[in-house]
């Protein structure tokens, strides 16, 4: 017999999951791939600068691996190519990424990576995909291991032909909510009311950011990187892309912390 406080968890879960859901909504009619601060504020999206370098605008529910790490084969690297449609030169890249943050592992196997591989249906996920008018994917999802018990946080790469700029994507967003909708609805996470996601979007020309978002009781809150410029190889930004894809999951998630935002 579920006690008081379990019901009003469930309680908050539900609720929390509905104001997702119309968030969403509210998103995709606007039928657009970017989505305008104003849009995004009056859908109940706040956004934040956030930053992989600077700890003070790190993100709040993850943080990087800090030991070594090795990386099973070394591909060839898709330089941009001008003269090729920008929607190649991201497919492109997104195999590349996608190669490598699925072949990166901890040199040392007693220092394990805070990553655990999963498929979507394991998440109880549907296609995280549009393929009319909107042309984007998701192809990795990676939840946090267990220590004492299931975590709610989520880790995604994924692919949009949409050009980036500073306004958040109808990929994202959408990527993002139904991410987080599913482990609000997940039995074993009961006991937890916030559903971190951070997504690494791949948009073009040859672009990266990282966006990790979170609800915090009222508004959906997407941080937001810089975007990358990937169209040649930076090795520096690989490491640190792979030590964030490869580190842990941290924060407060069975209570709301984080006061809600006007």
């Amino acid at each position: 017999m579920s006690t008081e406080a379990e019901d009003r968890k469930l309680a908050t879960r539900t609720h929390y999951r509905s104001i997702l859901r119309s968030i969403n909504q509210t998103i995709c009619q606007l039928e657009t791939d970017h989505i305008d601060q104003h849009d995004a504020k009056r859908a109940g999206i706040q956004q934040r600068s956030m930053s992989l370098e600077s700890k003070s605008d790190n993100p709040s529910f993850f943080v990087p691996y800090e030991d070594e790490y090795v990386h099973s084969d070394d591909d060839e690297y898709p330089t941009y190519e001008p003269d090729v449609e920008d929607r190649l030169n991201v497919g492109q890249f997104h195999y590349y990424m996608q190669d490598w943050c699925g072949q990166s592992y901890p040199e040392d196997e007693n220092k394990p990576e805070g990553i655990r591989f999963r498929s979507r249906a394991e998440l109880g996920l549907g296609i995280l995909a549009e393929v009319n008018n909107h042309h984007w994917h998701v192809s990795l999802i990676c939840s946090a291991p267990a220590v004492t018990g299931p975590l709610p946080h989520v880790k995604c790469l994924m692919e949009s032909e949409a050009t980036g700029d500073n306004r958040l994507l109808r990929s994202e967003i959408v990527a993002i909510i139904q991410t987080m909708v599913a482990r609000l609805n997940t039995k074993s996470l009961r006991p937890h009311i916030v559903a971190p996601v951070m997504l690494y979007s791949l948009v073009g020309p040859q672009h990266l950011r990282v966006l990790e978002a979170y609800f915090n009781g009222k508004n959906l809150i997407i941080g937001q990187t810089k975007l990358y410029d990937m169209r040649a190889k930076d090795m520096a930004t690989i490491d640190l892309l792979t030590r964030w894809w490869l580190g842990f999951a941290k924060g407060e998630t069975k209570s709301i912390t984080v006061a809600p935002s006007s």
